[in-house]
């Protein structure tokens, strides 16, 4: 019984769908833009990775959030 590779990309795609939407809504929930950027990388959208990873640092400097902050959950 091996790993469903199309099931496994269906739900990082859903993910990805769920956490632009949140993206939209909230902004500054810096570990959403994270873990959207990660879902990115995984299905092999490297470059969309990345974009979204400059959107978590300019956010960062636009609300003045810390990373020590994201971290924690703050």
């Amino acid at each position: 019984a091996g790993i469903d590779l199309t099931k496994l990309e269906e739900n990082y795609e859903k993910s990805i769908e769920l956490s632009e939407i949140i993206l939209q809504k909230n902004p500054k929930k810096i570990s959403n833009i994270i873990n959207l950027a990660d879902s990115y990388r995984l299905i092999g959208n490297y470059s969309k990775s990345r974009e979204i990873l400059k959107i978590v640092i300019d956010s960062m400097i636009y609300y003045d959030i810390q990373p020590l902050d994201v971290l924690m959950g703050k």
